[in-house]
């Protein structure tokens, strides 16, 4: 009985803090996630030890865990990220690329090892969609027409957590005898999704649909909490980690029909185990850890905020948007938050060598404290870059934006190479299907008639001839396709000069920027040698290479016509 009372105490001191702490944050203006941080490491184990049940954190922080990643699931949109456009997507891979190579660098140089630096950067290159939605609602900045894009980025950067969270939950100490055993549990959480969507999805239609029909939502709460548990103990049976099914749940979930009458009641469940689990990660933070390394963590934070920002405003605003723009995106895209969290929290497991949690609880405090400064002075900060940058690199960082911007807008889903490349893609498939009919028909015709003769032939050469020149014909047709598109992708990217420019002009100016092009392309894979990253970033050097392959082929393309004049 009187554990029974205790660990009433200690569900009710949890619960207590959990309003403290949202307290603490509406007091001053800020996400709930700060205040919860706050406290749970004030009276967590560590620190005044009020609540001191171990067990009873970490169930808070798994159920936790799986209710947050529930709730993304279901405002994750799969037909929003089909619609979102080339620039979201090209600036959210520039800016995970960069922040996990800013990770990886920063345990390189703590000598961590390729496992503890690898985390993170996953760690570093993810953003919180939870603080960041809080944020905007506070700072009224929801109805900006820059929030669909960050929106999207958030997305995209959601998809890439999971994928992250599911690869680095099967690591080990011992990459290379778990490297391929992770590759196979990232396919299984593809099969997971496969799965989830062509089989629960359309039974759960059926269903929802007799709920409706009948009046009982209610049940349908049942039904959505009963999915969020089967399918997170049917991945933690894969061997990935409960959260990648409750991802998927919440997916499923929002295709329902009765997902619209769900958020009502789910909501305030949902929030109070996130709440739960933010205030549970507080709880582990160990203050004996961190003071060590206080200044250390400090100078990591500082300049991880730093290359967020610079590095989300600078792509943003080359993907053609306003500088005003630009600067809101790297104040808003800078928090660190829930993604964060859990895979130091996976880290910590696997590496319990580096205080994980303490650095991320840290950064998660810091860049929203930021991010809140920064998003409450854009004016002051737009004023102060307009002020002290000079003028000769305002208008060159203003005609590259330019260009850049257009030739993205070209690759967007109503832009003029997007719309060429659907159409010639769909003559290509045409194409294809008739190659290989082709190929079948004089297969079976061969099989069927190929020992028969007529005017003393055999007639299987006839046959492998007709089939040869059919083939070839619609060969000639998949290539004239591939040069058409290949044209329109030049005609994209090289856009710079004019009509006008003489052959002279156009020679010298693709010339050199094919040397610069090939010089970068190849001084990459020796800066990435020299700094120790991942073989993967070795890719990096690929635009570079096909940039100064179109500008080749502009040149070529256009030799004759500039010839003659």
């Amino acid at each position: 009985m009187a554990l029974e009372i205790d660990f009433f105490y200690q569900i009710g001191y949890f619960l207590l803090f959990a309003v403290l702490g949202g307290l603490l944050s509406m007091r001053f203006r800020q996400p709930p996630v700060i205040g919860l941080l706050i406290i749970g490491a004030l009276v967590g184990p560590n620190m005044l030890g009020i609540v001191g049940s171990g067990d009873l954190i970490l169930l808070f922080f798994e159920l936790g865990a799986v209710f947050l990643l529930f709730e993304i699931g279901v405002e994750f949109s799969m037909s929003k990220l089909i619609s979102s456009g080339f620039k979201a997507a090209s600036v959210t891979v520039l800016k995970i690329a960069v922040l996990f190579a800013f990770g990886y660098q920063i345990g390189v140089l703590l000598s961590l090892g390729f496992l503890p630096s690898t985390y993170l950067g996953f760690i570093f290159a993810i953003s919180s969609t939870a603080i960041l939605t809080k944020l905007a609602e506070q700072k009224g900045t929801s109805n900006r027409k820059e929030s669909s894009f960050l929106l999207t980025m958030l997305i995209i950067e959601d998809i890439f957590a999971v994928a992250a969270l599911t690869f680095l939950s099967s690591l080990s100490e011992d990459i290379a005898a778990s490297l391929e055993s992770s590759i196979i549990s990232v396919l299984l959480a593809l099969f997971v999704l496969g799965f989830s969507y062509h089989v629960l999805r359309k039974a759960l239609v059926h269903i929802s649909g007799l709920l409706i029909k009948y009046k009982t939502e209610d049940t349908a709460v049942f039904l959505a909490l009963a999915l969020c548990a089967v399918l997170s103990l049917f991945a933690h049976w894969l061997g990935l980690s409960p959260t990648i099914g409750a991802f998927i749940a919440g997916d499923i979930m929002s295709m329902l029909p009765i997902c619209s009458k769900l958020e009502r009641p789910l909501k305030p469940f949902v929030l109070t185990f996130t709440g739960l689990f933010f205030l549970s990660v507080g709880m582990m933070i160990n203050p004996a850890s961190i003071l060590p390394n206080l200044w250390q963590y400090l100078a990591i934070v500082a300049s991880f905020i730093a290359v967020s920002f610079c590095a989300v405003s600078l792509f943003t605003y080359l993907s053609g948007f306003h500088s005003r723009s630009a600067i809101f995106a790297g104040s808003s895209m800078v928090v660190m938050g829930e993604f964060s969290l859990l895979l130091a929290m996976e880290a910590s497991r696997h590496v319990p060598s580096f205080d994980f949690i303490g650095i991320t609880s840290l950064a998660v405090l810091a860049t929203a404290l930021f991010s809140s400064f920064a998003l409450a002075r854009q004016p002051l900060m737009l004023s102060l870059l307009r002020r002290h940058a000079p003028v000769h690199m305002q208008s060159r960082m203003h005609n590259i934006s330019a260009y850049l911007g257009e030739v993205m807008g070209d690759f967007e889903p109503d832009g003029k190479f997007f719309t060429l490349l659907v159409q010639r893609t769909r003559k290509i498939l045409n194409y294809a299907f008739h190659l290989v009919a082709f190929a079948g028909a004089a297969f079976v015709l061969v099989l069927l008639f190929g020992r028969q003769e007529a005017f003393g032939v055999r007639l299987v050469l006839p046959l492998i001839l007709l089939a040869a020149l059919a083939i070839l014909y619609e060969l000639a047709r998949i290539l004239q396709q591939l040069l058409l598109i290949l044209g329109a992708l030049s005609k994209s990217v090289v856009r710079f000069g004019t009509a006008g420019d003489s052959f002279a002009t156009v020679l010298v100016r693709n010339s050199v920027l094919m040397a610069a092009s090939l010089a970068i392309a190849l001084i990459i894979p020796a800066a990435l040698e020299f700094a120790g990253m991942p073989k993967i970033f070795y890719l990096a050097n690929l635009p570079f290479l096909a940039f100064a392959f179109l500008l080749l082929w502009n040149l070529l393309s256009h030799a004759p016509k500039l010839h003659r004049r």
